[in-house]
């Protein structure tokens, strides 16, 4: 499958956001137990923190695991991360948290390969009960358009793995009426007429009533707070909260970053009509084998500002469990907060612990004995509630759950440089742990190691590797990971961690920063990440302009310019001042994809550069969409041989993409590229009458190389066109 920058997946269907109202009214997915809202709180409850609201009143809650806190982690921060946000498991490795979360109000700073767009390798998402999971991928909505507005303030994150053990949310279908009973919950601070009552950190829940009145926009629910002092999305950590209804359990929206405020009245918005395309993505099914799924219990605490620094609590573990994952979250109050984890068997050794500096924690056991365990909770710093959740796994064998001390890689803080040496962070490491790279170039990956890597036991969470000259720097993306070797064989691997590559000048490597047309602004490559490993450049140049090149490391260099048809002519010599080269594109280059990298010739070295994504001729895009039988003639600009197209319509189970590319890379919907400016296809087998959607893409693949958003793409299939295609 291949991915675009905002998560355009062709086995799953990709589709631009202007097509989306078109089919909003399309059905969504298959349904999941009703939320359950505790409404009743006497009066003689107990009063722990002494806030004059009885807990029961407070609303803190473990309920639905698969509400989770979105994480950030930053140099110098917690360890463990601090809550950000609130995120929501929509599928097994999918989660849906607002945009504003993770670029805050700058709309232009958000998309990659802006300057400050977001880093995956920043985030974590924790779930009650399995703990924390990595961010593989962020992919923000297209038409999020930050402050003051907030429109389409959504962002779905993809983590590293499946979230075994629970089941995502299901979406609902249509917007609540006025008068629908709904819940908030969310990670959010908590407020009183005189404050926060405390920050961030726990899950709470308040119960609330639609109210359409005073809604900015229609694609926004508003609500009618029952408790305005504690509502759990405003403040700090506020977006990305959850609304739910509370006859169904449908998951209606997420707090958006102009939720919460004085009056705490939630703005949130709608979802439905963007994920409806990404269906393929989202399940409420259980994710992973069902005998695998934990019992998940979660525990409310609470340390008041003075008093004891040690809280106990009691699970009972039945026989035969295979494992047991504590996990613990508190209060972020301001202040560093600190509490650590702890569970033994009776009164006996502690067999798991956990002291990471800050409010998240966990602790893992295989095989626990049976009966009375005692979860301890410890306070190091700070004050507030706490949530120590327990998962009891009756099975364990064919999971996925992380267990520390096995081989485990932290994101890269850097790019790895070939010829220099390179660090990796994280757990399991020892003398016999290696590195392997692995590095595409062109359409091959290859691979390289295991390398030998320095280890030293005083700084047991470090390996020090030197990257060999013999890599190729490739598209300038590569994935690592750690392995552990015993009499020459593979025995163990950890999890893979990608960046970016690039030969360092030391080593006679030359390398590209910027291109552009000379008589204007140099473009700045993309940022490469996991879901954009390659170097791009978001400028088209045309064939026979004049071009520079900014870079480093240049000794005699040459340029070469690779199309789908190959390489253009013969390597080109360009014009060297210092840092800069200028050269020109020959006048026959054909229009469409191509790459260009430079390589160093000076005593016969022949090291090349990163390959960067450049495009010749115009950006690809789509004017109009002309239909005559059963053949759709699509006229526009910087169409090739390699376009392929996405093609949406109606089909016997609903709304499907019935292009994209197969397993072997080969085109579902062939298309037949007359020039530049058109090409045309026949409508495929399946499709049925009605308002249809054509997106093109060139390699590789991202919102630069796709026609995007337009709505010149949006055409409606005649009844007598699909019945020619019926009869084919």
């Amino acid at each position: 499958a291949i991915r675009m920058g905002w998560s355009c997946r062709f086995s799953h269907g990709c589709v631009s956001m202007a097509f989306v109202g078109l089919l909003a009214a399309f059905a969504l997915l298959p349904g999941q137990a009703a939320a359950q809202v505790e409404t009743e709180c006497p009066e003689e409850a107990p009063d722990s923190d002494g806030d004059g609201r009885a807990d029961c009143a407070d609303q803190e809650t473990g309920r639905l695991p698969a509400i989770g806190a979105l994480l950030r982690t930053l140099p110098g921060g917690l360890p463990s991360g601090s809550t950000e946000c609130t995120a929501t498991l929509v599928g097994c490795s999918t989660v849906l948290t607002a945009a504003s979360c993770v670029c805050h109000a700058d709309a232009d700073a958000c998309f990659p390969g802006a300057a400050k767009a977001p880093k995956s390798e920043e985030y974590s998402v924790f779930f009650h009960g399995l703990g924390r999971f990595s961010v593989e991928q962020i992919d923000v909505h297209p038409d999020f358009s930050g402050a003051p507005g907030y429109g389409s303030d959504l962002a779905l994150l993809h983590l590293a793995g499946d979230v075994n053990g629970i089941a995502p949310l299901r979406l609902g279908r249509t917007a609540p009426v006025a008068g629908t009973e709904v819940e908030h919950l969310g990670f959010g601070a908590q407020v009183t007429a005189g404050g926060p009552r405390f920050a961030r950190g726990v899950k709470r829940a308040l119960p609330a009533v639609v109210n359409r009145e005073d809604c900015p926009t229609s694609s926004s629910i508003c609500t009618d707070n029952e408790d305005p002092g504690g509502h759990p999305v405003a403040g700090l950590a506020g977006q990305g909260g959850a609304l739910l209804s509370s006859a169904t359990g449908d998951f209606l929206g997420i707090a958006s970053g102009d939720s919460g405020g004085a009056n705490a009245r939630g703005r949130y918005q709608r979802y439905d009509s963007w994920l409806v395309f990404y269906r393929g993505l989202l399940s409420s099914s259980l994710c992973g084998e069902p005998d695998e799924a934990p019992e998940i219990n979660t525990i409310q605490g609470y340390f008041p500002a003075g008093g004891d620094d040690l809280s106990a609590h009691s699970v009972e573990i039945p026989p035969d469990t295979a494992a047991l994952r504590v996990t613990l979250v508190g209060t972020e109050t301001g202040l560093l907060t600190d509490f650590d984890l702890a569970g033994q068997l009776g009164a006996g050794e502690a067999e798991c612990e956990s002291s990471d500096i800050g409010p998240y924690n966990e602790c893992y056991v295989e095989g626990p004995a049976p009966g009375s365990w005692d979860l301890e909770v410890r306070r190091e710093a700070g004050f507030g509630s706490y949530q120590i959740s327990t998962a009891i796994y009756s099975e364990v064998g064919g999971s996925e759950l992380f267990q520390p001390g096995t081989l485990w890689l932290e994101p890269l803080r850097g790019p790895v440089r070939i010829g220099e040496k390179s660090e990796l962070l994280g757990i399991g490491f020892d003398e016999n742990t290696r590195v392997q790279a692995f590095v595409r170039v062109g359409g091959t990956v290859n691979g390289y190691g295991p390398y030998v890597a320095a280890y030293d036991k005083s700084r047991p969470d470090r390996l020090i590797w030197d990257v060999p000259v013999e890599m190729a720097v490739g598209n300038g993306f590569v994935s690592l990971r750690a392995v552990s070797v015993e009499n020459g064989s593979v025995v163990e691997s950890s999890n893979a961690v990608g960046g970016m590559l690039a030969g360092a000048a030391s080593a006679g490597f030359p390398q590209i920063l910027a291109v552009g047309a000379s008589a204007g602004e140099l473009g700045e490559l993309g940022e490469v990440s996991p879901g954009v490993p390659l170097n791009f450049v978001e400028t088209a140049l045309a064939p026979g302009a004049s071009v520079k090149i900014l870079g480093t490391g240049f000794a005699d260099p040459v340029i070469d310019i690779f199309t789908p048809q190959g390489r253009l002519g013969d390597p080109i010599t360009p014009q060297v001042d210092d840092d800069t080269l200028t050269f020109q594109i020959p006048e026959g280059a054909p229009e469409g994809p191509a790459a260009l990298r430079v390589v160093n010739t000076r005593d016969n070295t022949f090291l090349a550069s990163n390959s960067v994504s450049i495009v010749l001729g115009s950006p690809i895009r789509i004017d109009s969409v002309t239909q005559l039988g059963d053949t759709v003639t699509v006229d526009g600009a910087g169409f090739s041989l390699a376009t392929v197209i996405n093609f949406f319509g109606s089909g016997n189970s609903g709304v499907e993409n019935f292009g994209g590319l197969a397993p072997g890379g080969a085109a579902l919907v062939p298309i037949n590229v007359e020039s530049s400016s058109r090409f045309s296809f026949v409508l495929p087998a399946g499709v049925n009458p009605g308002r249809a959607y054509v997106q093109a893409l060139n390699p590789p693949f991202i919102p630069f190389s796709s026609s995007g958003n337009s709505p010149s793409g949006a055409f409606v299939i005649r009844a007598e066109a699909a019945e020619r295609v019926a009869a084919r």
